[in-house]
């Protein structure tokens, strides 16, 4: 495939790589699922006994997993009120 060098707006193209592969949206199960491990692993290091620095990147690490997380159950099309049910225990 040929690049070009000037096209109209709002031209898309096809990406001719075999590497590419087409995006597929996970069920519904999986990203509940997800959601569940990423609150599990915050509300585990309640337990942790590391140094001050330490939990605090894994408490950071946590919370942007929870925020995956969220976005993913959003994507596929959860309400809010059933994804807020599943961060009662954060």
């Amino acid at each position: 495939m040929k690049a070009l060098t000037t096209a109209p707006i709002d031209t898309h193209y096809i990406i001719d790589d075999p590497l590419v592969r087409p995006l597929r949206l996970p069920t519904s199960l999986e990203v509940t699922r997800d959601l569940q491990l990423a609150i599990e692993r915050f509300v585990s290091l309640e337990r942790v006994t590391c140094n001050y620095r330490l939990l605090y990147h894994n408490v950071e690490l946590a919370i942007f997993q929870i925020m995956d997380a969220i976005r993913t159950c959003e994507r596929v099309g959860m309400e809010p009120s059933e994804i807020k049910s599943y961060l009662l225990p954060v």
